[in-house]
């Protein structure tokens, strides 16, 4: 030991030279990639390249998603107590406030006569290129059918016909065009005095009536920052509301509201969890070591560790996914215990040997186990998916940093540390005492262990659906469902069916082509609801062969009408005029519209939303009607995501266990390689049935868990397996690194979001008993060393 200590001690002087000249460099580039490399937030990123080529085109799902998710709703109901002139105060109160909001746009509500007029004059200017297909039905079949059905709206004590809309439209083009365009059966919103009103309850004593305020938001919805404004000023408006108006409800509908209420949660997880998870192992390695310095050297490793792992990620994939660097975390509980377990073996023998002593007979056991947790990480190297490469590459950068700080600066930094009796040496030498001698313990507690784990794995259950990893508040929700109920939509279920194409007009033709399947689907129950944008926005063929029906029909239609002694006048259809999506969305006609008609990088693409419990079963599907046409569900899709990844981790997790056991056996001898492959297995498969016990699936991110516990756990091992500090040291600093992990991820099962809760549960159960079984990789006859540190 002495000759490998000199020739330590004449190359660590120039070794910590040039980790002091490269660890400037490290926080450089962090810095440098932090700046000019962008972080990626779309979660079907995280899938392989090829299987972004199976559905509509990503950017422009990307674009549609983003526009959609800044849509926001308000249901402001009638003040019942006022005169019915005064009624919509409440509502045109709220979109003036709105209005003055900054952080708003595209703020509607109220519809002025100046729009109305625009409205009027651009649909009976193409109001014969617009009609629905029981319109051009009639139209074919004879002009009785057409003109029998302008009688039943004139008679119809209901349809509210009046003189002005029978003088302006003498066939009620716009009428049949209106009853044609939602798609489904009425969804009770009308148009009263410029609003887009509701009735709830009609007809019952507690009828209301709701008006509709929507608006944009300019940034997006998951800016956490903008969107903690947002909510706060939409709350202060809501309290100066309901002093103005005490009798009257709002109710508002978006995204904005769950990001918020996500980021909230996270807020208060950082501030009471977090919080007392930093105080805990500030605590625990003050009281451990009775000194502030291995504190902050312990942070130091850390850092260097943390801070290399994410440059590098930066610097190797030149965009990093937000999963990734959240992930990067794990990198933590690894790379702390270096520095816990050097610094343990200086207080316990300070006063016997150098620096330099404690790192020679260390140095075998902090490289194997930096090594073994590398290699157990960079098996994810191989999945194609990008998410654990870049994690892959993170704990490879970020271990061997972490490893060399402790390696080349600790010698120094820790001179003339005082050697210290620390707390809980006689606990820790009482429980080894009791695996040399206890035969039963030695066999008995792993195999309850064992038995606890295969008993929660039969009660495991896995469930990868994207909802359920954050727990939604029961106020939003019942707001949502009661909005849903009030327009008529259906909160469940909810799809897009995205038709794209080269042109608009073969996106057009596309849409006419699947409304027939979407009218089959409707008949049969396989669908609810749909909202189809050609409907508003026929294709130029359509256009054509609408126009030239009611041309030929006219004529027909007034002599009918005569004959049933209608005043009208002869109909005067405008010249055929091409209404091209251009000049649609210019209009005020395709307001409420243009957010389901997308351009993007030369792709045109139509959103049609769609409700039902079994949409997925209808006809229309992938490759329909010509191509062009896919199912977009962005719940099933990032379920399918989760689920991906959650069978893939399982099965490199997999083989990371096997190539670990192999390298224990090949080091230590069959024996004792199951000895040290034993406390692993046994502690992982504990740690899956956590969640099960505390009335949590089973998902990805239990499965990420899992990856930290292996790594800790090979960690835990090899101190033990590799003793050169003794049996002591390896048990108190395997203790003191499983009280600040404990304390690190452990208390996030008191997380309020269920995807961090079950986080913590895997990690609080692994780690646990990863820390309780260690001594069972210690060789047979080994010896707890009793310190000389007696103060």
């Amino acid at each position: 030991m002495s000759g490998k200590s000199s020739l330590l001690e004449r190359v660590h002087p120039a070794l910590a030279r040039v980790w002091l000249a490269v660890v400037p460099c490290i926080f450089a580039a962090l810095a440098w990639c932090a700046a000019n490399f962008p972080v990626e937030t779309n979660v079907m990123k995280l899938l392989p390249a090829a299987a972004d080529t199976a559905g509509p085109p990503p950017a422009v799902v990307d674009a549609a998603m983003r526009r959609l998710d800044r849509q926001l709703i308000w249901l402001v109901a009638d003040d019942a107590t006022t005169a019915a002139a005064d009624r919509a105060a409440p509502a045109l109160w709220w979109q003036h406030q709105l209005a003055a909001l900054p952080d708003l746009e595209n703020v509607a509500g109220a519809i002025s006569e100046e729009q109305q007029a625009e409205w009027l004059r651009f649909n009976l200017r193409h109001g014969a290129q617009r009609l629905g297909t029981a319109a051009r039905q009639r139209l074919r079949d004879a002009p009785d059918a057409w003109a029998q059905w302008v009688l039943a709206q004139l008679y119809s004590p209901f349809a509210g016909v009046g003189a002005d809309e029978l003088r302006n439209d003498p066939l009620l083009l716009l009428r049949s065009q209106a009853t044609a365009a939602g798609g489904t059966a009425d969804t009770g919103i009308t148009l009263d005095k410029g609003w887009l009103a509701m009735r709830e309850n009609a007809g019952a004593p507690t009828e209301k009536t709701w008006r509709m305020v929507r608006a944009e938001l300019r940034g997006a919805a998951f800016d956490t920052e903008g969107s903690r404004r947002l909510v706060a000023q939409l709350d202060a408006l809501g309290t100066d509301f309901s002093k103005r108006f005490p009798k009257v409800e709002v109710l508002r509908r978006g995204t904005l509201f769950y990001s918020d209420h996500a980021a909230a949660l996270a807020r208060r997880d950082m501030s009471t969890v977090g919080l007392a998870s930093v105080l805990g192992i500030v605590l625990v390695i003050l009281l451990f070591f009775r000194s502030p310095r291995p504190l902050w050297l312990a942070l130091l490793s850390t850092g260097v560790g943390v801070g290399a792992g994410v440059a590098g990620m930066f610097l190797v994939f030149g965009q990093v996914h937000i999963i990734s660097l959240v992930l990067s975390t794990s990198v933590v509980g690894v790379s702390v215990d270096y520095a816990l377990h050097f610094l343990t073996a200086r207080m316990l023998r300070s006063a016997e040997e150098t620096p330099m002593q404690t790192l020679a007979k260390l140095l075998p056991v902090l490289g194997m186990a930096m090594l073994t947790s590398a290699l157990a990480y960079m098996v994810l190297v191989v999945t194609p998916f990008p998410g654990l490469r870049q994690l892959a590459v993170c704990a490879g950068f970020g271990l061997g940093a972490a490893f060399a700080t402790v390696f080349c600066w600790f010698p120094f930094l820790s001179k003339n540390m005082p050697a210290r009796r620390p707390a809980g040496i006689v606990a820790a030498m009482l429980w080894l005492r009791l695996w040399r001698r206890n035969r039963a313990l030695r066999f008995g507690l792993p195999a309850v262990c064992a038995a606890v784990g295969l008993a929660g794995l039969a009660q495991t259950v896995v469930n990868d659906d994207v909802a359920l990893l954050q727990g939604m508040p029961e106020t939003l929700l019942a707001q949502e469902r009661r909005v849903a109920g009030i327009m008529g939509r259906d909160i469940g279920g909810q799809s897009w069916l995205v038709v794209h194409g080269a042109t608009g007009e073969e996106v057009l033709r596309r849409l006419e082509a699947v409304e027939p399947e979407l009218e089959r689907g409707l008949a049969s129950g396989q669908l609810k609801s749909f909202q189809l944008l050609s409907r508003q926005l026929p294709s130029l063929a359509r256009q054509r062969e609408s126009h030239a029906l009611v041309v030929a029909a006219a004529p027909a239609v007034l002599a009918k009408l005569r004959e049933a002694e209608v005043e009208i006048e002869q109909p005067k259809v405008a010249d055929f005029s091409p209404l091209t999506p251009t000049l649609w969305l210019g209009s005020f006609a395709s307001e409420g519209w243009r957010h389901f008609w997308f351009e993007e990088n030369g792709v045109v693409a139509a959103f049609v939303p769609v409700t039902g419990a079994s949409v997925g079963q209808c006809a229309v599907g992938d490759g329909g009607v010509g191509g062009g046409v896919h199912w977009l569900n962005r719940r099933a899709e990032l379920s399918g995501v989760l689920a991906v990844y959650r069978q893939s981790l399982c099965l490199l997790l997999g083989v990371a266990v096997l190539l670990v056991c192999g390298f224990f056996v090949v080091r230590f001898g069959v024996a004792a390689g199951v000895r040290c492959s034993l406390p692993i297995i046994i502690a992982m498969t504990v740690a899956l049935s956590a969640p099960a016990l505390l009335g949590l699936p089973l998902n990805l991110f239990s499965i990420l868990a899992l990856v930290l516990v292996l790594g800790i756990g090979i960690d835990y091992t090899l101190f033990f397996a590799n003793s050169g500090g003794g049996a002591t040291t390896a048990m108190l600093s395997v203790s003191v690194c499983a009280a600040t992990t404990q304390l690190a991820f452990g208390m996030l099962v008191l997380s309020s979001t269920p995807a961090i809760r079950g986080f913590g549960a895997v990690l609080a159960a692994g780690i646990f008993v990863a820390f309780v079984l260690a001594p069972l990789a210690a060789p047979l006859n080994f010896r707890s060393q009793r310190t000389s540190a007696r103060q």
